[in-house]
């Protein structure tokens, strides 16, 4: 990034700026999808979270107050219960593993940038070289008047 100002240290800043927006503005285009990923798995994990957690005491609560019961309609609920904390726990577990897959997917899509020389206040102007403008208006202005008197000379004689 190269900035051309009369100040040099309002140069210096602009293209330290410019540096900064443009490489937030592309590790934002590029991970975003993945951010957005993470943040939907993110509430997903927290609500299955909170599933597994009250199947959970679903089942350990019914346990205690049924630890006798032979009866089928108590194995029945139980299993049925068991069945609902496993599954939670599996959905639990999976989007627990997607989750930590996505961060990892936004470190990996997340650009990185090397600056090869800082941003700093330059100690010589870059430009205009009026030396060279000088010089060379000169030598043109030279010219011209050597084709103009030759022009005048060359109408006395015609």
């Amino acid at each position: 990034v190269v900035a051309v100002e009369p100040d040099p240290v309002v140069a210096a800043t602009v293209a330290r700026l410019s540096l900064e927006y443009l490489t937030d503005y592309i590790t934002n285009y590029r991970t975003e999808k993945a951010r957005q990923q993470v943040t939907f798995l993110a509430g997903q994990v927290s609500e299955s979270n909170s599933k597994y957690q009250a199947s959970e005491y679903a089942l350990s609560n019914y346990r205690d107050k049924n630890r006798n019961l032979f009866l089928n309609t108590a194995k029945i609920e139980e299993q049925r219960l068991q069945a609902d904390y496993l599954l939670n726990q599996s959905v639990y577990n999976e989007l627990s593993k997607q989750f930590a897959q996505a961060k990892i997917k936004v470190q990996e899509e997340t650009p990185v940038f090397k600056v090869l020389e800082p941003a700093t206040v330059p100690l010589r102007k870059s430009g205009p070289k009026r030396t060279i403008i000088v010089l060379g208006f000169a030598v043109l202005g030279g010219i011209l008047g050597l084709v103009y008197a030759l022009f005048r000379r060359w109408r006395r004689v015609v």
